[in-house]
């Protein structure tokens, strides 16, 4: 009789273990390599929903090629869908500011009026004696404080269109020329600092008003790293030397993997064999302090953030970024003296901040954006780029040999 020996056996998620090969040993591991495989095919889907939250582009027939015919009308209809996608993304999140310069005067004016005619019982022309005089200023101040707080009433998070510095122009010239590229970037940046602004808001939900909640304004926000026909990525804020969130860009390592995406442009297709989860993914330090940077798999994408936040309340803020989306706060700094910050200075600007102490803070932050849902949406020249394999069909040669002075 032959003594059959126990073998050390890898077992995924488990420790190594001794084991007999035979026939129930057999049975029973390929049972558990197929449950196993069916978590992972699980965990996949819910990261690409996660990740992906539903959303489609903004314009069918722009992404991933337009139609040459179309080339000059495009570009500015595209512009003025998204221009409207961003006032109903502040909308959504309860976005806000104070009065205008333009309102505000106009009602301190009629302030002025009623006081003068219905208080002081004089015309409006008259001159007032000091005591007068004081007693309009106290009433004017009043009422300018009382505009404020009515304005913060209704307002969830200061934040304007012009603080979201982003490269889609504020408004659209039916003289535009871009390229699809151009227009996916923008698109792509909309859905990035739609995440950030929607984290912030659903940090802000449970308090409802700006002056009792954690998120008060959004000061500055940018998209960094956002990838280019030339693989480019922005440059990034002064000051914040973190790394380049594009470094590489997926380049070298999707490049010449595959034989081609036969995706054909619909966001249902197949994986792209250049995102194949099942390549390993190194870890680059100098790229950031995760290690992460843009692959075959992912694109990692920044965002430098200026905010007006509650002091105590910061480690709040960080973790609603973090579950609203694969966010990850990469840097930051925090000035509670920042003349922003000061609530007196910022209550002479209309901004109510509330009693509890607040800072300037600034942050870098590094999302992530699976290349699976992304990938089918990329113009021709983006996934040339980031080495991602490009299928030629009938549409997409068309529209390469449509002559370059009918492009828009």
């Amino acid at each position: 009789h032959k003594k059959i020996k126990s073998v050390s056996i890898e077992i995924p998620g488990q420790e190594s273990q001794q084991a007999v090969i035979n026939d129930k040993f057999i049975e029973e591991y390929t049972r558990y390599a197929n449950a196993l495989g069916k978590d992972a095919d699980a965990v996949r889907t819910a990261a690409i929903e996660h990740n992906r939250k539903g959303r489609d582009v903004l314009m069918k027939g722009v992404f991933p090629s337009m139609p040459a015919d179309q080339r000059a009308v495009l570009p500015f209809t595209f512009c003025e869908t998204l221009t409207a996608a961003y006032a109903n993304l502040l909308m959504d999140v309860g976005a806000g500011a104070p009065p205008g310069p333009e309102s505000l005067r106009d009602e301190l004016i009629r302030t002025r009026s009623a006081f003068i005619t219905q208080k002081l019982q004089k015309d409006v022309g008259d001159p007032l004696t000091d005591e007068e005089m004081a007693k309009l200023k106290e009433e004017l101040a009043q009422r300018r404080l009382a505009l404020y707080n009515s304005a913060a009433d209704g307002v969830n998070l200061y934040v304007v269109r012009e603080s979201l510095n982003t490269a889609a122009p504020l408004a659209c010239d039916e003289r535009m020329a871009h390229t699809p590229t151009q227009l996916f970037q923008w698109q792509w940046e909309y859905w990035v600092l739609s995440d950030v602004l929607r984290a912030l808001a659903e940090v802000n939900k449970a308090d409802q008003k700006v002056y009792r909640s954690p998120v008060k304004r959004v000061v500055f926000a940018s998209v960094v790293g956002l990838p280019s026909a030339a693989a480019a990525a922005s440059p990034g804020r002064p000051g914040m030397n973190i790394g380049d969130p594009n470094a590489a860009a997926g380049g070298a390592a999707g490049a010449g993997e595959g034989d081609g995406d036969d995706t054909g442009g619909s966001p249902a297709g197949a994986m792209p064999p250049s995102t194949d989860p099942k390549v390993q993914i190194p870890f680059d330090y100098s790229a950031s302090i995760t290690g992460r940077k843009s692959n075959p798999l992912y694109d990692v994408i920044a965002v430098d953030l200026d905010l007006i936040v509650e002091t105590a309340r910061l480690p709040q803020v960080i973790d609603a970024l973090s579950k609203y989306n694969f966010i990850t706060v990469s840097a930051l700094s925090l000035n509670p003296a920042d003349p922003a910050a000061d609530p007196f200075v910022a209550a002479r600007d209309g901004f109510i901040y509330g009693a509890s102490p607040v800072s300037l803070v600034r942050m870098r932050l590094e999302t992530i954006w699976l290349r699976q849902w992304i990938t089918p949406f990329m113009p021709d020249d983006m996934k040339k780029a980031l080495g991602i394999p490009v299928a030629t069909t009938p549409n997409q040669a068309a529209a390469a040999e449509a002559p370059p002075e009918e492009e828009g």
